[in-house]
Order: C-alpha cells, then sequence, then structure tokens
C-alpha cells in the first residue's frame, strides 16, 4: 500500500487514540493524570486526554488534506510529523518504562509522578513544534499567492 499524504499517519494515530480511549472509559479504571501547577492540580482523565488527541491528530491530518494543492516544505512537514508522531509513540513508551518502575513494595513510590513529569514534558514538546506547522502553511499560502501574481 502506497501512502499518499501525510494526513493519513495523522488520521491512523487518531483512529487509535479513539480507541484507547473508548476501551479506557469501557474498563472502568479511572485512571488519571494529575498536574500540579504551582497549588492547584488539574486532574484530568485519561479517557478525555485520549479523546482530546484524537480530535487533534484528526484535525492535523485534515488540515493537511486541505492544503495537499499548496506547495508545503517537505523538510518542514516531515519535521513536524515526525516529532508530533513520536509524541504519541513516546508516551507509550514512558507507560512502558514507569509499569516496569513500579515496586508495590516501596514505601514511597514515585511512579505516578515519574509518569506525570514525562507526560507534561511530551506535550510540552509536541506543543513546542506546532508553530513548524503554521509556519509551513503560511509559507503555502505565499507560494502559491505569488505563482498567481506571475501567470
Amino acid at each position: 500500500m502506497k501512502v499518499k499524504g501525510v494526513y493519513q499517519f495523522f488520521w491512523g494515530v487518531a483512529i487509535i487514540c479513539a480507541l484507547l480511549g473508548c476501551i479506557n472509559s469501557i474498563s472502568g479504571e479511572g485512571s488519571v493524570i494529575d498536574i500540579n501547577v504551582h497549588d492547584t492540580y488539574f486532574v484530568v482523565a485519561y479517557a478525555h486526554l485520549y479523546g482530546f488527541f484524537a480530535l487533534f491528530y484528526f484535525v492535523t491530518g485534515l488540515t493537511y488534506m486541505l492544503c495537499r494543492p499548496l506547495k508545503l516544505i517537505k523538510v518542514l512537514t516531515g519535521i513536524h510529523t515526525i516529532i508530533t508522531i513520536a509524541g504519541f509513540v513516546a508516551y507509550f513508551i514512558l507507560l512502558g518504562i514507569v509499569k516496569q518502575m513500579h515496586d508495590p513494595h516501596s514505601l514511597f513510590d514515585s511512579t505516578q509522578e515519574t509518569q506525570n513529569i514525562g507526560i507534561v514534558i511530551i506535550l510540552f514538546l509536541v506543543a513546542l513544534v506546532q508553530p513548524l506547522f503554521l509556519a509551513n502553511i503560511t509559507a503555502g499560502l505565499v507560494r502559491k499567492i505569488k505563482m498567481e501574481i506571475v501567470k
């Protein structure tokens, strides 16, 4: 099967996120991520996090599909795609490492804190690369306008 566009990768990840969110909400584990910001804890269920990411990856893929007529910069597209999807993969690698580190006999178990810090770092890196996406679309629009002016 030949991949015709980068948007297919994003839609594949969106489907995986949606399925994981459904499985997580049906299983009723009640697992949450709690992020400590200053003196407030933000508690988010993993099912909601998966739903947000499914929507994020779907909209990103849809934007890439709609921008196919534009001549996007391939290097920026590649960097954005690799880092954004690698963030999703890094999340599952982090979960595997944290589960291996978990010691049920330890009095002070910091695996939840390690997992939360890792998730925040991954989310920060993924958010940091999103301006490349906007810059790529802007460059594509500028190129298209220049081509129309020349004609």
